[in-house]
């Protein structure tokens, strides 16, 4: 199969303003620093930024051993101790600060000082030699015993009268038209640059019908006008007597098959299920520019061929790890349920999922899709986390799959944040409807809706803490 592509070029280059300090892009071994056997140097690293700063503002001050120690990891606690930082001041006082384990596995310190005198301050960091006690595997215990000298470094901080200008969060939101994609200083334009995931999207979802469903983020303009049109179905007059009525149209699918069904707004791009003949999809999958209209890719399998689902909703997450922050490129296309992951840029298929349970749903902090699955009976809730379909291990964010058939298994205990006990006091004849991430999980008497007419009698709700 050829998918059509038409993807312009974009050159983006990234402007890192240094506010405080860039660390090696490498780190070096201790092998590469052993003097004598046993025993390595070591080479401590003092930086204090902004250099010079305004008397009562906040300086930023980093310190760093150099290396890595051997096998230091999130998972255990193998780390540097004992750092020391001591400060004198112009009038010759001195303060120290002191920590006895340095938690960071890159053996980095951070921390930030206010100065209250002009002059020369003389900032001194230094530990002592870091004997390797850890002996739990065969790596480890290749080191065990072995002494990391001890170092020091000295730097000077000019502290003037003269005030700095305080850093800004963000550029102003925009007065004119802008386009994708927004410069990473524009953070503020957030609040301007928003989705539309889809309507079974649970951010989007409305509880008593599909068309009470809202955009919580983002606002319409307040001249709106027609931007571009495309095609994408045989509509008005069809002409000619043949058809019994003078005058007939064609049908717009309006009442049981509308067209243009469940489209998804992600990244400044329009998806959209193409019709064919009477019916809200079977043409195929289209991808346009949301400005412009231009076709960024088609894809003739999606929703024709019974293994190629029609996307359902758009899924963006912010991950957040020791490795890295930000929210995963370019998001995926998931069709109904999870079950077929798609490249947004592309139209390709990423990976399958099975096994992914039913529950209330709910959105997390991160933009996870979180779903609640309660058994009353069993008197048990747990919290299934879309997030853990993808695996945190050393080659990057990657589905978390069986390699052989790109099949990710969702119903393992891995995807799941928790599994708590819940009260005994909770009818069985009743089920959950409502759920807010980390706040409450609603339930009730099985019911129609809140938009029916009339009540079960007994009628019973309950509410179970979903916080922390």
């Amino acid at each position: 199969m050829k998918i059509k592509t038409n993807l312009k070029t974009k050159a983006s280059i990234t402007l890192i303003l240094l506010l405080t300090i860039t660390l090696p892009l490498f780190a070096i071994t201790p092998t590469e620093c052993q003097t004598s056997a046993g025993k390595s140097t070591t080479h401590a690293m003092l930086t204090v930024n902004p250099n010079p700063v305004g008397v009562g503002q906040k300086a930023l001050i980093v310190m760093w051993a150099g290396m890595l120690l051997p096998n230091a990891a999130v998972t255990n606690d193998i780390r540097f101790h004992d750092y020391s930082l001591t400060i004198t001041k112009p009038d010759g006082k001195t303060e120290t600060m002191k920590w006895a384990i340095v938690e960071d596995t890159t053996s980095t310190q951070y921390t930030t000082y206010v100065p209250d005198q002009v002059g020369t301050y003389t900032l001194n960091f230094s530990y002592p030699d870091q004997v390797y006690t850890w002996n739990a595997t065969a790596a480890m215990r290749t080191w065990t015993n072995h002494v990391f000298l001890g170092a020091s470094k000295t730097v000077t901080l000019i502290v003037q009268e003269e005030q700095l200008p305080e850093p800004i969060s963000s550029y102003p939101l925009p007065t004119e038209y802008w386009t994708r994609p927004i410069e990473g200083q524009n953070t503020d334009w957030w609040s301007i640059s928003s989705h539309w995931l889809g309507s079974d999207h649970p951010l989007h979802y409305n509880l008593v019908a599909a068309d009470a469903m809202y955009q919580p983020d983002g606002a319409a303009p307040n001249s709106p006008h027609v931007m571009w049109t495309k095609r994408i179905d045989e509509g008005g007059v069809v002409g000619g007597s043949l058809t019994g009525v003078e005058g007939e149209m064609y049908y717009s699918g309006s009442a049981y098959q509308p067209r243009f069904y469940n489209p998804i707004i992600m990244n400044g791009l329009l998806f959209y299920a193409v019709p064919s003949q009477n019916s809200m999809s079977g043409g195929g999958y289209m991808c346009v520019d949301l400005q412009t209209g231009e076709e960024i890719w088609f894809n003739p399998k999606i929703g024709v061929e019974s293994d190629w689902p029609i996307p359902s909703f758009g899924y963006l997450y912010a991950a957040h790890t020791e490795n890295q922050h930000g929210a995963i490129p370019n998001g995926v296309l998931f069709s109904s349920n999870f079950a077929v992951a798609y490249e947004p840029w592309t139209g390709q298929r990423l990976f399958n999922v099975t096994g992914v349970p039913s529950g209330m749903a709910a959105v997390g902090p991160q933009g996870e899709i979180l779903r609640y699955q309660i058994n009353i009976a069993s008197r048990w809730l747990a919290q299934w986390n879309s997030s853990r379909l993808w695996s945190t291990a050393s080659s990057g964010w990657v589905p978390d799959w069986n390699t052989t058939n790109g099949w990710v298994n969702a119903s393992t205990s891995a995807r799941y944040d928790w599994n708590v006990s819940i009260p005994t006091s909770i009818p069985t004849s009743t089920s959950p409807f409502k759920a807010i991430c980390d706040d409450i999980l609603l339930g009730s008497t099985t019911f129609t809706s809140f938009s029916g007419i009339g009540t079960p009698n007994p009628y019973t709700m309950w509410a179970i803490s979903l916080k922390p």
